[in-house]
């Protein structure tokens, strides 16, 4: 992702066919989103910024005056069926709530209190039975 600065005055998340523009308060925006596969590896690739200044204007045709004041990367992990993991796991006691992949930001607060409610021996109110952190489990 990157932040921008000097671009358009916007006051609501727009999203484009391939990513988004962010305001933040202090005025800057934040263009996201690429997507490779890279491991553990957070380097930041100069393809990837040009092609984040590419949706911004794509978006936001004025951010292409903007200046970038920050770029970062982040990692999204993701389960192999692209399903979060949320439930007991077979460790006595611990609560797995993992694999949000790209939706991490969106779905935590909710999925926190899913954790919270298994983690309290509460029935959560949502059947967790599909993410189940089992399902991954190899019969040797």
């Amino acid at each position: 992702m990157m932040s921008l600065v000097g671009g358009p005055i916007l006051h609501h998340v727009v999203y484009g066919h391939h990513g988004y523009v962010v305001p933040r308060p202090d005025g800057r925006l934040i263009v996201g989103s690429t997507m490779e596969e890279a491991g553990f590896d957070t380097s930041i690739d100069p393809r990837a910024i040009e092609k984040l200044q590419a949706i911004g204007a794509s978006i936001a045709p004025a951010t292409a005056g903007a200046r970038i004041s920050e770029e970062w990367t982040g990692l999204r992990p993701a389960t192999p069926d692209g399903l979060p993991a949320i439930g007991r796991s077979a460790v006595h006691g611990l609560i797995v709530a993992a694999g949000l992949f790209r939706n991490g930001i969106l779905l935590g607060p909710l999925v926190g209190e899913f954790a919270a409610s298994l983690a309290l021996g509460e029935t959560p109110p949502f059947d967790l039975s599909a993410f189940a952190p089992g399902r991954f489990a190899t019969c040797a």
